[in-house]
């Protein structure tokens, strides 16, 4: 590793936060996810200068094609970071650009420490297994929507415009600089990670609850109407526990689990794990 680079990695573990400042990234890019999805279009023609298009439906729709994409084998956590140093080298600290990167230092040391291949397997299934196109790596396209989060960008048009005007971004994401993902990709990614055909959760419309009454003075609680509905549901759910179906965010929460939750417990980030306490409100 190049001095500078130890050093702008070094520095950052004590600013970045390392591992919990990523699991909360990841937790605002769940919340996110769905939004996104719902954005996304099929095959259309768009004015490039008018990407809004793509949203309000203005767009002519000439022909649907159906790609079949096949997975490339990945590469390891090690070989993406040679891939940073060599091509962070090239591209800027020969050029005397060192301080471009310096000022990116966060997202360097967050997908310097964030090992993100085992996103291959669990996405495995989601992919054709002999014939199609060849894909891209779903770890790069993974940890580039990660980076969109990071850096609070909007939508998807405008991150593949940041892509396109600041390499250092396609350099963290994984990707060559002269090969920068379309929108379409992005969106077809998405789609993957989601297992379900609508972004919504459930197809009804729940009626809107009245908000219960507030108590007759000041500092009083509210009144209850079902005294013991706690223990009812506790009941209920030790006599019947739920049986949890396929869910659209399957693929989400093991990613989250596999690539965040379990190394930050083996590094000790998330304290006893044999007494943890979570907060149900």
């Amino acid at each position: 590793m190049t001095p500078l680079l130890y050093v702008v990695s070094r520095k950052s573990e004590r600013i970045y936060g390392s591992r919990h400042e990523a699991l909360g990234h990841f937790c605002f890019f769940l919340q996110n996810l769905r939004k996104k999805a719902s954005n996304r279009t099929h095959v259309g023609l768009t004015n490039q200068d008018r990407p809004n298009n793509r949203d309000g439906g203005c767009f002519c729709l000439l022909t649907i094609v159906v790609v079949v994409l096949v997975l490339k084998p990945s590469r390891s956590h090690q070989e993406f970071q040679e891939f940073l140093v060599e091509q962070i080298k090239t591209h800027y600290l020969e050029k005397d650009f060192s301080g471009t990167v310096l000022l990116f230092h966060r997202e360097l040391a967050g997908v310097w420490l964030s090992d993100l291949t085992g996103v291959v397997n669990i996405v495995r299934s989601r992919y054709s297994l002999k014939k199609g196109a060849p894909a891209r790596d779903p770890v790069d396209m993974f940890r580039s929507l990660l980076l969109m989060e990071m850096s609070r960008c909007p939508s998807i048009d405008d991150w593949v415009k940041n892509l396109n005007a600041l390499p250092i971004w396609v350099i963290l994401s994984g990707f060559d600089p002269d090969d920068v993902p379309g929108v379409g990709t992005f969106y077809d990614f998405i789609k993957r990670l989601w297992l379900a055909d609508s972004p919504h959760l459930s197809k009804k419309v729940r009626k809107p609850r009245r908000k219960p009454k507030k108590g007759k003075k000041k500092g009083e609680k509210s009144p209850t109407y079902k005294p013991g509905i706690v223990k009812r549901l506790v009941d209920r759910f030790l006599s019947r526990p739920p049986v949890f179906n396929v869910r659209p965010h399957d693929l989400l929460q093991q990613i989250f689990k596999e690539c965040f939750v379990i190394p930050s417990a083996k590094l000790g980030l998330l304290g006893d794990v044999e007494h943890l306490r979570f907060a149900g409100e």
